[in-house]
């Protein structure tokens, strides 16, 4: 017996369609905060690197050289900052990994419509294959996501277990 379908109860392909946008209009809206962030946090610290060797190299007569040195050691200080928070949380990785999750979302989304138009419904098989797509490429998005998070790049000032003494 099949169930009458209401407002609150969709066919499996249709809330599979309506999960495959959702997930699409997350990962296209993380790209895009990553993306802006990634940007403006190169060029803020450029931009604080220039500003620090211009008040440093600045020279006329009168000029408070002590004011414009501790300008431009604040100004190196907050590009450190800056620059550590670049560096933890990998803002261009995590742009263009959102960006390719969101890309294979659109496609499945593409497809999954393509069917359903084109045979108005699908076949069970079918829905299985899209929802099986569908948890892949949210699993890639999460392994992506940890292994950015697990891994540090090993740095030769620090000790690891291999160069430490016995």
């Amino acid at each position: 017996m099949k169930i009458p379908l209401t407002a609150n109860h969709q066919s499996p392909e249709h809330h599979l369609l309506d999960q495959v946008d959702t997930c699409f209009q997350v990962f296209d809206k993380k790209r895009q905060q990553n993306k802006f962030l990634a940007f403006g946090l190169k060029i803020s610290i450029a931009a604080l690197g220039a500003a620090t060797t211009v008040l440093l190299g600045i020279s006329y007569s009168g000029k408070p050289d002590n004011l414009f040195k501790n300008i431009a050691i604040g100004l190196s200080a907050l590009s450190a900052v800056i620059a550590a928070w670049d560096a933890f949380f990998n803002h261009r990785v995590l742009w263009l990994r959102y960006t390719v999750a969101a890309n294979k979302m659109r496609a499945l989304r593409e497809e999954i419509r393509y069917q359903l138009s084109r045979d108005m419904g699908m076949k069970e098989e079918i829905a299985d294959k899209f929802f099986a797509q569908y948890q892949m490429i949210i699993a890639e998005i999460n392994n992506a996501w940890e292994d950015l998070r697990k891994t540090e790049p090993e740095r030769p000032d620090l000790p690891t277990a291999k160069n430490q003494p016995t």
